[in-house]
């Protein structure tokens, strides 16, 4: 068996071209547009470097704790919310996505690609649950272009909102408890009245090991915290796993793949604590994908029982990735509507659970506009601060979850 991350890319590549079918009636690229299976490629690149710098931005800014992210979904949000955008405004979100010059049509065929991708049942019957879903206040019209690539790029389905009554916002959130299977019960609080529209994504994902962890093997061990201290915490562990495995001067690694083997977590150990997350990511990732495959080997692997929640408004966070301006009275989002609106929030929920079954995946991303105000066994124990990225295997650029575990909190019984 060849190493699940190592699988040549091309493979993902005729697999999003297969997929993707014939476009939607009115998504067709022109002539002269790139082949599907490359839009959705660049799209691909682009979730994982706005996945990678995000989460070193926030890291940075909640030191030693731990953090967690959708990249795909917060990625899918923008994007939908860039749709609507024009000027300077787009040209900031689609940067911050790795997006560049893309037409709108390229973009929504690309993500209609991947979404159908992502969403086809495997060999074992699971798949990630997307979904996505337009909230529109009262008395407010929206461009017949915009709400087209919604509904056929993104799937999302549309509903008209009074934001004068807490019914809206219970809507809302009743929406992305369904779509989370429970796990996320709020993304929006009580909004104001003169809401003209929220933009909400959700992604869930729950899928059992390939080879479960015995959880008799289950062991409380030290695990280090990043300021040195050190914490019990309980390592599920695995001594007769073949698995994709890894290990340079900076880092081990270690792919475990989810029944149906499409999907896997890739749990990445870095040599050292304190690097800065955004370049140990990149060059770790990039130094993955460039491997030779090479066959599974035997892991002796130690791994935490984890359940991390994070719950964030990233308005900082895209200030200080770049796209600031949609936040602002500059903020140009005449391609949605002829009203005056920006972004007033940007709202991400995530909850993961891993634990000698799998994991339990689950995201919530809320864009809510205002109208203008503000050979030998190697032996990999995970015993110190760690990141996981959750993805299709094969391709470690289309990042579902992304997390930096600080500490381990294990789940409940």
């Amino acid at each position: 068996m060849t190493s699940r991350w190592m699988k040549p890319v091309v493979a993902l590549t005729a697999l999003l071209g297969a997929a993707a079918g014939a476009p939607d009636q009115g998504l067709a690229a022109a002539a002269e547009a790139p082949p599907v299976p490359l839009l959705a490629d660049t799209i691909i690149n682009g979730v994982a470097g706005f996945g990678i710098r995000l989460l070193a931005d926030l890291s940075g800014r909640q030191p030693g704790q731990s953090v967690v992210v959708s990249p795909y979904g917060l990625a899918t949000a923008l994007a939908m919310t860039a749709e609507g955008a024009a000027g300077t405004t787009r040209s900031a979100l689609t940067q911050l996505l790795g997006l560049g010059d893309m037409s709108s049509e390229d973009i929504a065929t690309g993500h209609q690609a991947l979404r159908t991708t992502l969403s086809a049942p495997d060999a074992a019957g699971a798949a990630p649950v997307i979904a996505n879903s337009l909230w529109g206040g009262k008395g407010v019209t929206f461009a017949e272009p915009f709400q087209a690539r919604q509904r056929q790029a993104f799937a999302a389905v549309a509903e008209s909102v009074d934001f004068a009554s807490p019914d809206a916002t219970k809507r809302i959130n009743d929406w992305v408890s369904t779509a989370t299977s429970g796990k996320i019960s709020q993304i929006v609080p009580l909004l104001p009245p003169t809401t003209p529209l929220v933009l909400v994504t959700a992604v869930h994902f729950k899928g059992a090991w390939e080879t479960a962890f015995n959880p008799a093997h289950t062991r409380d061990q030290p695990f280090t915290l990043p300021d040195g201290k050190k914490r019990m915490v309980p390592l599920m562990i695995r001594t007769d796993a073949l698995l994709s495995y890894r290990e340079s001067p900076e880092f081990q690694a270690v792919t475990l793949p989810y029944k149906g083997e499409r999907l896997g977590l890739t749990v990445l150990l870095p040599s050292r604590e304190g690097e800065a997350p955004a370049a140990f990511l990149e060059n770790a990732v990039k130094a993955l994908m460039a491997s030779r495959a090479e066959p599974d080997r035997a892991v002796t692997l130690s791994l935490p029982r984890a359940s991390l929640t994070f719950n964030a408004e990233l308005h900082q966070s895209m200030d200080a990735l770049g796209a600031g301006i949609a936040f602002t009275q500059a903020a140009d989002f005449s391609a949605m509507t002829t009203s005056k609106v920006l972004l007033d929030r940007l709202l991400h929920a995530v909850s993961l659970t891993i634990d000698e079954q799998g994991t339990e995946a689950a995201a919530a991303t809320a864009v809510t506009l205002g109208r203008g105000f503000p050979s030998r066994n190697a032996v990999m124990t995970v015993d110190r601060p760690y990141y996981l990225l959750l993805h299709p295997l094969g391709d470690l650029r289309t990042i579902l979850f992304l997390a930096y575990v600080a500490d381990p909190q294990p789940p409940g019984p």
